[in-house]
């Protein structure tokens, strides 16, 4: 009983892809534009950095949509590095995700794989904001529980971008 798996904060890995898909659409992209799943190699301010994809390999130029769906690791960082690590923070506070403690600098590109700590519990309500089409809301059990909490449901995302990060 001292370990509460819902409560405590573990790295969530591709679970992130969705929220950076997500300001992606938000600002312009489409899931029918092409990224390319190639090797890369990006300057960090700790070093260079070449990301890689869970199974090792390239899938050449793709969809957004076929890379959200593959949960491919190569994409979803450039793509982070397009909308920027700063404004995929700011999403991630407002879906409630109080990780995004530290500085930028240190979770960088590779908060687009899941480099911060996050709660089962947070996870689960920031995934609910796609179903109620873009609208975030702290997670609660009861009514009363969420009265108490003091936090205020808000629009996150738009409805449209919401139906296709479901649908994608």
């Amino acid at each position: 009983g001292a370990n509460d798996g819902v409560v405590t904060r573990r790295r969530p890995g591709s679970t992130l892809k969705p929220f950076v898909y997500a300001r992606y659409l938000e600002e312009g992209g489409t899931l029918a534009d092409p990224i390319a799943d190639l090797p890369t190699h990006l300057k960090t301010r700790r070093g260079s950095w070449s990301p890689e994809n869970f199974d090792r390999r390239f899938h050449g130029p793709i969809s957004v949509r076929e890379s959200l769906a593959g949960s491919l690791n190569v994409p979803a960082v450039l793509v982070a590095n397009v909308t920027g690590v700063p404004t995929l923070i700011e999403d991630l506070r407002a879906l409630g995700m109080p990780m995004m403690e530290r500085a930028e600098e240190d979770h960088g590109l590779g908060l687009a794989l899941g480099n911060a700590e996050v709660s089962l519990l947070e996870l689960a309500a920031a995934y609910a904001t796609f179903g109620r089409g873009g609208r975030w809301r702290p997670a609660s059990t009861t009514a009363m529980e969420l009265a108490v909490s003091g936090e205020q449901e808000r629009q996150v995302y738009s409805p449209e971008v919401a139906f296709l990060i479901l649908d994608a």
